[in-house]
């Protein structure tokens, strides 16, 4: 795998470019994506994240005609990949809760959990909705590109996170039109990387 340069100046302006093109249906979609997620426990966030982020694509890519509402359903083309990928980052969650129940190294140990898969996440996720990896290929792909570029794309799951979530610290229920923008800064950043992972496949 070849080396990831971080880029955050240029993917975060590129994603806001997108963030502000799509800014409505974006914000919609990413209100059903939460609703729907909480509503099925977690079931459906998977499939809804990935739907939300082939819409962030379309907008990076500057595609016609643009992104709807209902795109948002798209990730149900990838349903099972998709969904274990969210169960995964459920899963992962719930065991670094009980991680920070232990005493005095608990919650560094369920902070340390929580960061640490964030990469290996949305790297996954994203080939399971754009490169339509079957999960087992997704997996792989994901720790290979990942462990090969571990603080890079650490680094830009940290920001698209605290991006994405900028609205739940800020006001709460914030998150609603913030969610969207942390995806796009991923989307745009994933538009850049991939043309690293395809040119690396060329060249073997």
């Amino acid at each position: 795998m070849s080396s990831i340069q971080l880029n955050l100046d240029a993917w975060i302006k590129k994603g806001i470019d997108a963030y502000k093109e799509g800014l409505a249906p974006l914000v919609i979609a990413g209100l059903i994506a939460l609703v729907l997620s909480i509503v099925t426990v977690g079931i459906l966030a998977g499939p809804l994240m990935a739907g939300l982020a082939l819409m962030a694509l379309a907008y990076v890519d500057n595609r016609d005609p643009k992104p709807q509402v209902g795109d948002v359903f798209a990730g149900f083309q990838v349903f099972v990949p998709a969904l274990v990928v969210g169960l995964i980052g459920v899963g992962v969650s719930l065991i670094s809760v009980v991680f920070a129940k232990i005493p005095f190294a608990g919650p560094i140990l369920h902070v340390a959990v929580s960061v640490v898969i964030q990469p290996y996440l949305l790297v996954a996720l994203f080939l399971v909705a754009d490169r339509k990896r079957d999960i087992g290929s997704a997996i792989n792909e994901a720790i290979a590109m990942v462990n090969a570029n571990f603080v890079n794309l650490l680094t830009l799951a940290l920001v698209s996170g605290i991006l994405g979530g900028i609205g739940l610290i800020v006001c709460g229920i914030g998150i609603i039109a913030t969610l969207p923008l942390g995806v796009c800064v991923a989307a745009a950043a994933w538009r850049d990387i991939y043309k690293v992972s395809d040119a690396a496949t060329e060249t073997r």
